[in-house]
Formats: C-alpha cells, sequence, structure tokens
C-alpha cells in the first residue's frame, strides 16, 4: 500500500491533472467574480487579458474549463502567477492536483524555498529537494485542498565546510 506522498509522486505527467474527484467539497461554487474585476485582477498581477476567461455559471474551481486553469488572489500574491516559472511547474506537474488544489500557503512556502535555494545554493530545488523538506497532505476540513508542510527535523545545510564530518 502506497502512502499518500508516494501516490503523488508517482503521478507524472506532461499536463496539469483535473481535480482530485471528491464527492460535492464544501469550495464547489460558481464565482461571484465580475468581468470588471477581472480586468483589474490582470493589470495588478500582469496577466494578460487575452489569456483569461471568467469562469461561467456551471464553472468551478475543481472544474475549469477545457484547457484553463483556476487560480485565485492569494495564489498571486505569493508569486504563483500563469505562466507558472519553470520551477514552479515541475513542481505541480509531480502533483496529481490540479494548481488550484494547492493551498495558496503552499505556494508561499514553494516559492520561498525557491528563493532561498536560488538566494544561498545558486540553483532551483528539484522535486526531490522539495520531498525532502515538505510534505503534501490532504485538508481535513476540504479534502480536495492539498497543504504544504514542513518534513519534521529537516535541516538545510548551506556550508559543508562548517559540517563536522563523523567516522
Amino acid at each position: 500500500m502506497m502512502s499518500q506522498q508516494e501516490e503523488m509522486i508517482e503521478h507524472a505527467e506532461g499536463v496539469f491533472p483535473i481535480a482530485i474527484p471528491v464527492e460535492n467539497p464544501p469550495e464547489r461554487t460558481p464565482t461571484l467574480l465580475k468581468q470588471r474585476a477581472l480586468n483589474q485582477l490582470c493589470v495588478q498581477f500582469g496577466i494578460a487579458e487575452a489569456e483569461v476567461l471568467l469562469p461561467g455559471p456551471n464553472d468551478s474551481a475543481d472544474r475549469p474549463p477545457y484547457g484553463f486553469v483556476a487560480i485565485n488572489r492569494q495564489m498571486c500574491l505569493s508569486g504563483a502567477i500563469p505562466p507558472f516559472n519553470e520551477f514552479l511547474r515541475q513542481i505541480l506537474l509531480r502533483l496529481p492536483i490540479s494548481p488550484f488544489q494547492l493551498h495558496p500557503n503552499g505556494y508561499a512556502i514553494l516559492m520561498g524555498l525557491c528563493v532561498l535555494f536560488r538566494r544561498t545554493l545558486d540553483h532551483l530545488p528539484s522535486f526531490e529537494e522539495i520531498c525532502y523538506l515538505c510534505t503534501f497532505e490532504k485538508n481535513k476540513d476540504h479534502p480536495s485542498i492539498v497543504l504544504v508542510r514542513g518534513a519534521r527535523n529537516r535541516k538545510l545545510i548551506l556550508d559543508f565546510r562548517r559540517v563536522r564530518m563523523v567516522s
């Protein structure tokens, strides 16, 4: 029997998956966003208006229109703005969830790790490094949402010269 994290890692396709099917999740509601507010968000976050679509009454975050991905303001505030940067794209492609299903704080954690790795190690973290430092878990109250949590007892080694070798 595979753990939840192993099941998530096993999925690796070249396209973002549709949402994990959940029977009537509490967040399955049509958007209240109006076209004018959508246009303002596009301007605020530098998203081309020609590349966005206001969801219809039958669309929801877990079921966006074909060819589109649902995003929210919190994702954009944490730097997860489509088109996603290569680091975030590779992480999202390895998780069997739609991008909207990752909790907004998860985007902040992942983007923070991206900055930390670039500034201290001069490379972007791999999926394996992310999985070493973090765990991905379903939210108990909203089972279609995945949380990113720090793995216990994991430390990032920044300078091998300070590490004492034990024989």
